[in-house]
């Protein structure tokens, strides 16, 4: 069985490596999708998410063979075209094609997979509706730093008339190649049924069911308003139609609790990672190259003039913070030999950089709750507490522009969301003299890279040097890199980054 699926997309780049991940791991073999003129950067995200997935990229103003003015035709002309032509196109290779905006996602309950769940009908269903599920922002004034289905768990009720729209997957063979709306498709032949099976029965419009929705077996999970900030920037972007607070309030439900799908974020965030670092590559790739290799140092020489320094990180009640499936989380009793350390230099004396180690002593991937970057070396400020001997860890980077500080709830994973430090925002540092086997850090090889190029004034070339000798590990230093930079070359890699920025620096 082959699956596709396919959607409009425009300006979507905080949300939309979380929105293919989380299909493409339900199974979603081709994504099919029309950039409706995005200048934020999508076209790199989809260019390496290309790279480990079949996505297949279209341009809305150059199909057909002319440019369309921005509001020529209207939006709802436009998705007509293109998803007729996506039908078309897939008519022969794909098995079932699905219909889905960026703020909808397809969340399944009773199958662990998409093809599992469509193998559940029988050769006389031709299409499947699945519900909306409207969820409302939960609260969130600001653009959160998680994935639309960890940051808004509170939803509308199953009475609330919107929830009555479907959205659909379908065996294109049964498809009578006519167009009714971007909820239905019309038939020539097969049943429209819901994913229980039952018949469906239209109500006021095609696409609209007469029963209210049954979201025991799936639900399409639909973040129309996500966070005021949110709403706001995608009212000043629309074309076609003027949104206002009304609008927000109207769709800002949030009756419901659900929060089972947070458990997925640590997957999702685990595709999004490689997509992440192809793209952090290629632009280390385009940074200029350095005309002469600066002389490399001795293993034995002893530790640099920015003196680089280790401590492991002790969180206030003295539980040993460990990664459990990438993610930080802050144990009683040691379980494996994961700690987590923070990394300080005397160029960035008022900052520290979180990391820790795999088996091989290479620097081991992580996320921490609520900060968007990806990479396992993440700068946090040093805030003096109340505490003594105790600092606090303010985010910095990132998405975020709350600067909250890092927290640690015991048996549960780090998240950084407090605006306030209290006791349990205050850690302390107790000095790591050597890495967790015994060894020297400066024996670690990112150690010693990081030594070696912090010798010398760092610059871009520089960067495109250490990228060449061990692209992995420079990827995970760059927010310490970028740091001392000046400020100039710090806006050109900025800039040579793009999207990938936020997830990184």
């Amino acid at each position: 069985m082959k699956t596709a699926l396919v959607g409009i997309i425009r300006n979507e780049a905080s949300d939309l490596l979380a929105w293919i991940g989380w299909h493409a791991l339900l199974g979603v073999d081709t994504f099919v999708l029309f950039d409706d003129g995005s200048d934020d950067g999508t076209r790199a995200l989809l260019k390496a998410a290309s790279v480990q997935h079949d996505i297949r990229v279209f341009f809305i103003n150059e199909l057909h063979g002319r440019s369309w003015k921005p509001q020529q035709p209207v939006y709802w002309e436009r998705q007509r075209i293109v998803y007729m032509d996506a039908l078309h196109a897939l008519k022969d290779s794909a098995d079932w094609v699905g219909f889905l905006d960026t703020d909808e996602y397809l969340a399944l309950h009773r199958h662990d997979t998409l093809k599992n769940f469509l193998r559940s009908f029988g050769p006389d269903v031709g299409a499947v509706g699945i519900h909306w599920c409207l969820y409302g922002s939960s609260g969130h004034v600001t653009c959160p730093d998680m994935p639309p289905f960890y940051a808004y768990t509170r939803h509308s009720t199953e009475d609330n008339p919107v929830n009555r729209h479907i959205k659909t997957f379908l065996r294109p063979q049964y498809w009578n190649g006519e167009w009714e709306n971007t909820y239905a498709f019309p038939l020539k032949e097969g049943r429209y049924v819901d994913p229980n099976g039952r018949d469906l029965t239209w109500g006021a419009q095609v696409g609209m069911t007469e029963a209210l929705p049954d979201w025991g077996t799936a639900r399409i999970m639909h973040f129309r308003v996500r966070s005021l900030e949110h709403f706001v920037e995608r009212a000043r972007r629309r074309r076609d139609s003027r949104l206002t607070l009304a609008d927000f309030n109207e769709d800002d439900c949030n009756d419901c609790q659900d929060s089972r799908h947070q458990g997925r974020t640590p997957l999702v965030l685990d595709w999004m990672r490689q997509t992440v670092f192809q793209g952090v590559g290629e632009a280390l790739n385009n940074l200029p190259r350095p005309t002469s290799i600066p002389e490399q140092v001795s293993v034995t020489r002893p530790q640099t003039p920015y003196n680089l320094t280790v401590s492991r990180l002790i969180p206030w009640n003295n539980d040993k913070l460990e990664i459990h499936g990438s993610r930080v989380c802050s144990q009683g009793l040691a379980k494996n030999n994961t700690s987590l350390f923070v990394l300080h230099t005397a160029s960035v004396p008022h900052q520290g950089f979180l990391f820790a180690l795999d088996l091989k002593d290479n620097i081991l991937d992580f996320s921490i709750l609520a900060d968007s970057r990806l990479t396992g070396f993440l700068g946090y400020n040093l805030v003096p507490t109340e505490k003594a001997d105790h600092v606090a860890l303010q985010q910095i980077g990132g998405m975020s522009r709350r600067h909250a500080y890092l927290t640690t709830v015991p048996g549960e994973p780090l998240i950084a969301d407090r605006p306030v430090p209290h006791l349990w925002e205050a850690f302390s540092l107790a000095p790591a003299y050597t890495a967790p086997d015994g060894r020297s850090w400066h024996e670690l090889s990112f150690m010693r890279l990081l030594e070696n190029t912090l010798r010398h004034p760092v610059t871009l070339e520089t960067i495109a040097h250490m990228a060449h000798k061990d692209r992995r590990a420079t990827i995970r230093l760059l927010p310490l890199l970028h740091n001392v930079l000046s400020e100039g070359d710090q806006k050109y890699l900025e800039a040579q980054l793009g999207p990938f920025a936020p997830f990184v620096l």
